[in-house]
């Protein structure tokens, strides 16, 4: 056995121990999604033999796969927080930064431009973006996929609107 081999056994194996760290340290995160080293043996040719054989080059670099499967839906009790059922993520952008997370636990936060309107924001403070609901065609709202999702801004203070129409039942 070469010193390269033992080498590459060492480098794949302290891969493996900082992938497992990582899951185990983020055990308790919210959206959290575990990490998997796999690897594969490197084959070198046989340098002088005449059986023309490959013998073992050591260990190949690991190949880090993330496990997407469905996680626990819990309740939390927080109005604002949201989780992702199937496949996908939430947009999130620190400016022109564009990051993706599956934690769902938001809060709003003030809007310096906006001073009347909060954004929605993750723990951190990135501002969760996305694709707005036009209600033009349908009550209910209809979710606009063209152009460039926009961040996700909120008016917590609802506009008065005039009444307009008033019906009265009454029972003598």
């Amino acid at each position: 056995m070469t010193i390269a081999a033992s080498m590459s056994g060492l480098t794949s194996a302290a891969k493996s121990i900082e992938i497992i760290g990582n899951n185990i340290a983020n055990e308790q995160t919210i959206g959290f999604k575990t990490s998997k080293a796999s690897f594969a043996a490197a084959l070198q040719s046989a340098v002088g033999g005449t059986s023309g054989k490959a013998s073992s080059g050591g260990v190949g670099a690991a190949i880090v796969s993330q496990n997407f499967t469905q996680g626990n839906l819990t309740q939390s009790g927080r109005p604002l927080d949201m989780a992702i059922q199937g496949l996908g993520f939430f947009r999130l952008s620190n400016n022109d930064d564009i990051s993706y997370s599956r934690d769902g636990q938001f809060q709003l936060a003030h809007n310096s431009i906006r001073p009347n309107t909060r954004d929605l924001v993750n723990q951190s403070g990135l501002r969760v973006t996305g694709y707005l609901a036009e209600y033009t065609t349908d009550p209910q709202g209809v979710i606009a996929v063209t152009g460039s999702p926009e961040e996700i801004v909120i008016d917590p203070l609802m506009p008065a609107a005039a009444t307009t129409n008033v019906k009265l039942g009454a029972t003598l």
